[in-house]
């Protein structure tokens, strides 16, 4: 009988749940009320950058495209304002995102450090990594944000103030003008020529000059017109001559040119005039049809194409570049998110002081700095263009994880 109470009476210990830790920690109460301010944080934080910006925007260009659209259109003032921040805002947000997102994260958590809020916590035993899911869940949040104003949003703002000629992407990427000749590089050779944007691409007025390795002038083309011949790099010259060093025959004309890189003189001789002619130039007709546009504002099938097919290292390191900077980029609010709660924990115990806050601004001015210089190099072929997008996420990365580490040791 007293095995049978004893039965009833004491039930087997059952294990701890462990595996809903990490579900508590996410869905917790405290979790929830720190995403919440940082969005409300981040919602303030784009709006002032963003109203800053664009004001700076409208006064310097917003005259010049009222009076575009009202004399071409017939649009009205608050019309065209309104249509032109539309198509500046997303190039305005991709460029301000990251910072943003650190200035958000940074408010709320000195906001929590001064009140003392953040000490009552960590005396509840959470620990530091804990403490980042907010900030996780945030970055989360704005990856996909940043990653589409690259993406999409961006070029396809920026496409359609050069397609509609307002502002000063329509000012300098005029696909209209054909009025201006252009020095184009292709191999050891130099192109001169006018370009028709299109389609059909075209190039106008052209004198090809064939150069030695060395950079010697040996031979001349002049044409009326360049036009595509169905693969990339095969371009067909209409109207052709050709200037030689050697005399074809006796009594040839003769002309004095310039090299184009010095002031020497070259005599080269007229050989017969044909009415076309194929040339295989180092020249990507996608290229032509995107001629000085910067790469960060193409779209990401345009880079990824250029990337790799152009034949030319020097100008495929740009697109290659920001091909994979744009996808680095994305990454970018989820690390300085991180990065913003891990300084913080810095002045935890204690109000912070102009030095906690000295050190802070600044970490996130080095990463800002550092993904500056790193582009550039990529840009330039200094760095490999993968390394050059990537180097900088990875070392926030590495800080962010020390700073864990260290904070988490303090913690014991």
């Amino acid at each position: 009988m007293s095995a049978g109470v004893h039965s009833h009476t004491h039930r087997p210990r059952t294990r701890p749940r462990r595996d809903l830790v990490p579900r508590a920690i996410i869905a917790g109460i405290l979790v929830r009320y720190s995403v919440w301010g940082y969005l409300q944080r981040m919602v303030v934080v784009v709006s002032a950058l963003l109203l800053i910006a664009l004001t700076i925007d409208l006064i310097k260009q917003g005259e010049g495209v009222v009076k575009e659209m009202t004399t071409r259109e017939g649009t009205g003032t608050v019309q065209a304002l309104v249509y032109f921040s539309m198509l500046r805002l997303p190039d305005l947000a991709a460029n301000l995102m990251v910072v943003s997102t650190f200035l958000a994260v940074l408010w709320w958590e000195v906001q929590q450090n001064m009140s003392n809020e953040r000490t009552v916590i960590w005396t509840t035993g959470r620990s530091p990594v804990q403490g980042m899911a907010a900030a996780l869940i945030l970055g989360c949040l704005m990856w996909p944000v940043q990653f589409g104003l690259d993406v999409y949003l961006r070029p396809l703002g920026v496409g359609q103030q050069i397609e509609d000629r307002l502002g000063k992407f329509g000012r300098w990427f005029d696909r209209t003008r054909i009025n201006q000749f252009q020095w184009i590089s292709v191999g050891d050779d130099l192109l001169r020529a006018r370009i028709r944007y299109g389609p059909p691409t075209e190039l106008l007025d052209v004198s090809l000059y064939r150069l030695t390795p060395g950079g010697r002038l040996k031979s001349v083309v002049i044409a009326k017109k360049a036009v595509p011949a169905g693969q990339d790099t095969v371009w067909t010259f209409q109207q052709v001559e050709r200037w030689d060093p050697a005399p074809p025959a006796l009594n040839s004309q003769s002309r004095q040119f310039t090299q184009p890189d010095s002031r020497e003189t070259e005599i080269l001789y007229r050989g017969p005039s044909v009415a076309s002619r194929q040339i295989v130039l180092n020249l990507s007709q996608l290229w032509v049809r995107n001629f000085d546009i910067h790469a960060e504002l193409l779209p990401q099938d345009v880079l990824r194409r250029l990337s790799q097919d152009h034949p030319q290292d020097y100008k495929r390191y740009n697109y290659e570049t920001w091909y994979h900077f744009r996808h680095a980029r994305s990454v970018l609010p989820l690390l300085v998110a991180l990065l913003a709660a891990s300084v913080a924990l810095l002045t935890t115990a204690r109000k912070p002081t102009l030095v906690d806050f000295a050190i802070i601004f600044l970490s996130g001015y080095a990463v800002h700095v550092a993904v500056k210089t790193a582009v550039s190099l990529g840009e330039l072929g200094y760095l490999p263009p993968l390394v050059a997008a990537w180097i900088v996420p990875v070392c926030v990365g590495t800080v962010v994880t020390l700073l864990l580490l260290r904070a988490s040791r303090r913690a014991r």
